[in-house]
């Protein structure tokens, strides 16, 4: 071994199909590799140590990535680490590349850490999406002592030896089932609420609160959400659980899929024989209490040096008045739904904003008709050339600075 090898390192639990596909493909471009088991009962630790190279540990899952991750860490000393989920692949055009990525370092002075391309495939799709996302991680780095994980969800790694890293156009593929997606989302609620780009935690609403609440209240064995993923799948579960799940069909805005897709998992795909008509009606009564008042914004496009995405412009809140009342709504306010945007970014100093689309529309629910007077705020004003204008309620401005109000 030396600076130069290369160690394979997934965390897992209960996904060994996944293994049989990933280690024949990986095991051949790497030294090692080094697998953390959450508590499998399936067969991961038998069909891990059955195969050359591997190192099977096991550390007890507990709704944190980054203690799973830190754990890898100990039976690591030197070199590169290529860390994938199980559901990631290395393309093969990626494999065959490490070795030379990895001589061409400096032995990390050049860079210590690589980010490469997602290929984001839907396993049950007849129709595969024939590109990459527009999406890098960095998943090869070179192991420096003093590395840690800080975050519960998701990577975020602390220590690499220079800080430089490199970007390549190489791609893995995250190889997801529908399924797979909306049982990720739930998960990753029930650890941290609402996630977002950059963040180091989690939006923890009072919908929030109250789900945990019914939860430890109902079953107070529960202490991971693969404690409760056992109980979805059994089905028949406690009808004050059911109810928050069914109230919650369509809570919130498009930021808060992630409630959405309790429903989802539980009613449509693991159990579709719990929706009964009581189950719909509930549904449709909490749908159609949602009323709302929309906002439209119409905007050139503009590119920044370096980046291929069309932009717009970038809001941060939408305040209103009723009567003599000012309402404050960040874009991340469950009662703001920001309609046809391009996603939800999150700036480091945990300002978060929209970038928005040629047309895009601002939907405050709880309204039904245009308020007195309406104030936005964005990140910062138009570009030179780009034209923004905002129509609500018969009114029409345009955003000549960082706010606009009529």
């Amino acid at each position: 071994m030396g600076s130069d090898t290369i160690t394979y390192v997934c965390v897992t639990q209960n996904r060994v199909e996944n293994l049989r596909r990933n280690f024949p493909q990986i095991l051949p471009y790497v030294d090692r590799a080094v697998i953390i088991d959450g508590g499998s009962a399936d067969e991961t630790e038998v069909y891990c140590k059955s195969q050359p190279k591997v190192e099977w540990h096991y550390r007890k899952w507990d709704d944190s990535f980054a203690n799973q991750y830190n754990e890898y860490l100990k039976h690591i000393d030197e070199g590169w680490v290529l860390l994938c989920d199980d559901d990631e692949l290395p393309s093969k055009e990626m494999l065959e590349a490490l070795r030379g990525i990895v001589a061409d370092s400096g032995d990390g002075e050049t860079y210590s850490c690589v980010e490469f391309r997602s290929w984001s495939i839907n396993s049950d799709d007849e129709t595969p999406k024939d590109h990459p996302d527009d999406y890098w991680r960095k998943i090869l780095f070179l192991y420096s002592p003093g590395m840690k994980y800080q975050v519960d969800l998701h990577q975020c790694l602390m220590g690499y030896k220079t800080g430089r890293h490199a970007r390549s156009n190489l791609v893995y593929y995250h190889i997801k089932s529908i399924q797979d997606v909306a049982r990720n989302a739930c998960r990753n609620y029930f650890i941290a609420g609402i996630w977002l780009p950059n963040s180091t935690d989690g939006l923890r609403g009072p919908e929030w609160m109250d789900f945990r609440a019914i939860v430890k209240r109902c079953y107070p064995e529960v202490g991971t959400f693969s404690d409760l993923n056992s109980l979805f799948i059994k089905g028949g579960i406690h009808q004050d659980l059911k109810d928050w799940i069914i109230s919650h069909k369509d809570y919130g805005s498009n930021l808060y899929h992630e409630v959405h897709h309790y429903f989802e998992y539980y009613f449509e795909m693991l159990h579709p024989e719990e929706v009964t008509p009581e189950v719909n009606a509930a549904a449709a009564r909490a749908s159609s209490e949602k009323t709302y008042f929309d906002i439209d914004l119409v905007s050139d496009t503009w590119s920044p040096a370096g980046d291929s995405r069309d932009l717009g412009i970038a809001l941060t809140s939408v305040n209103f008045r009723k009567g003599g009342e000012w309402y404050m709504k960040s874009v991340l306010d469950p009662s703001v739904e920001l309609v046809s945007f391009n996603g939800i970014e999150g700036g480091n100093s945990g300002t978060n904003f929209s970038w928005s689309g040629k047309e895009s529309k601002i939907r405050l629910y709880g309204l039904t008709e245009a308020p007195d007077e309406i104030l936005l705020q964005f990140a910062w004003p138009p570009r030179p050339g780009q034209n923004v204008a905002v129509k609500a309620g018969g009114r029409e401005a345009s955003v000549s600075r960082t706010a606009v109000i009529f």
